[in-house]
């Protein structure tokens, strides 16, 4: 709900319904209620789990426009300071450079397949 939009698969293997006028607003990082509280439940989830790391993959729809951007600064602006290490995994199509300045600038952890690429920023490579 936070990084796919709702014709990704993912929405139907969890057997959740959107209704049809607010499929726009999940996925993507898009700055809604519903994106909001999907953070929210998961960094509840998280915290009673006592997990330490969240990685945020997102579709290989999701790839590298100045909208995309802006929704992921405003989107970590919020979920960067409660503890966790975020570890984004984009698999669209980014540059390298901008995804070093993006994991600079907001904190977070590159995430590849390590038997594919190496993590272009961030400790514990992941």
């Amino acid at each position: 709900m936070i990084t796919h939009p709702t014709t990704s698969p993912t929405y139907r293997k969890a057997g959740l319904k959107i209704p049809p006028d607010s499929a726009e607003r999940y996925g993507f990082f898009r700055p809604s209620e519903e994106v909001r509280q999907a953070w929210e439940e998961t960094r509840r989830f998280a915290q009673a789990l006592q997990a330490r790391v969240i990685v945020f993959q997102c579709p290989p729809s999701f790839g590298e426009t100045p909208e995309n951007m802006d929704n992921m600064r405003r989107f970590f602006r919020i979920a960067k300071d409660t503890g966790f290490l975020l570890v984004w995994e984009p698999r669209g199509d980014w540059h390298e450079t901008t995804i070093k300045s993006l994991c600079l600038e907001l904190g977070l952890v590159h995430c590849v397949d390590p038997l594919e690429r190496e993590s272009l920023y961030g400790q514990p490579q992941y």
